[in-house]
C-alpha cells in the first residue's frame, strides 16, 4: 500500500518543463578553437546546435569562409581541412595589435 502511494505521489508531482527560447531552423552557430600566434596552427571548429527534443549530434558547418582579422585590419584566411574544421598553419600578429573583449559586453 505504501509503495503504491509513493509511486502515485512521485509520478503525480512531475511537471513538464518547456524552455522559453526560439531556435532558428538551422540551429545556432557554435565556434570553438584557438588562435595561435605563430607557434602552432590556428584551428577553428564550426558546428550547429540541435533542438533539445532531438538526439544530440554534432552537425559540422561545411564550406564556410573563415578568417582571423587583426586590429590592424590584416586578414588571415583559414582553409577547411575536414568537415567543419578550419586551419591556418601560420599567423603572425603583433601582440600590441591584439585586443580582447568579453562577449558578454555587447
Amino acid at each position: 500500500m505504501i509503495l503504491l502511494f509513493s509511486a502515485a505521489l512521485f509520478y503525480g508531482c512531475r511537471d513538464r518543463y518547456f524552455a522559453n527560447y526560439t531556435m532558428p531552423d538551422t540551429g545556432y552557430l557554435v565556434v570553438s578553437g584557438f588562435i595561435s600566434n605563430g607557434e602552432a596552427p590556428t584551428e577553428i571548429r564550426l558546428s550547429r546546435t540541435t533542438r533539445l527534443t532531438e538526439t544530440p549530434s554534432e552537425i559540422m558547418e561545411k564550406d564556410a569562409i573563415v578568417s582571423v582579422q587583426s586590429d590592424a585590419n590584416e586578414h588571415y584566411p583559414l582553409q577547411e581541412v575536414s568537415e567543419g574544421v578550419y586551419i591556418a598553419s601560420y599567423i603572425q600578429i603583433d601582440p600590441e595589435e591584439i585586443s580582447y573583449s568579453d562577449p558578454g559586453e555587447r
